[in-house]
């Protein structure tokens, strides 16, 4: 983001179920810090919504590709599907809704 968010976050996630939409979104102060969010995320939405998150598509950025993240995926059951590198208009329209929003 270019203006920091109160919390002096510079960047943020967005988590969105394919068939309600509906919307989580975290502020990250480092991008390191994904890995713990949606852990915390993911423990939200089974308890909360009563559901498990069987996909997960993410950009290609380090922070959803490290050996740890991918690790933890498979381990959970989850299956990862990253979107095509280079190719950012796959998850921009809904970041800059977001951003406009904002």
């Amino acid at each position: 983001m270019p203006t920091p968010s109160l919390i002096r976050a510079l960047s943020f996630l967005n988590f969105i179920d394919d068939y309600t939409h509906y919307t989580i979104i975290t502020f990250l102060k480092k991008k390191s810090d994904a890995l713990s969010h949606f852990l915390a995320n993911k423990k939200l939405v089974e308890i909360q919504l009563n559901q498990e998150i069987k996909i997960l598509q993410s950009d290609n950025g380090g922070e959803f590709t490290s050996n740890e993240f991918n690790h933890i995926l498979q381990s959970q059951g989850i299956l990862h599907q990253p979107t095509i590198p280079h190719h950012p208009q796959q998850n921009e329209r809904k970041k800059r809704t977001l951003m406009d929003a904002a």
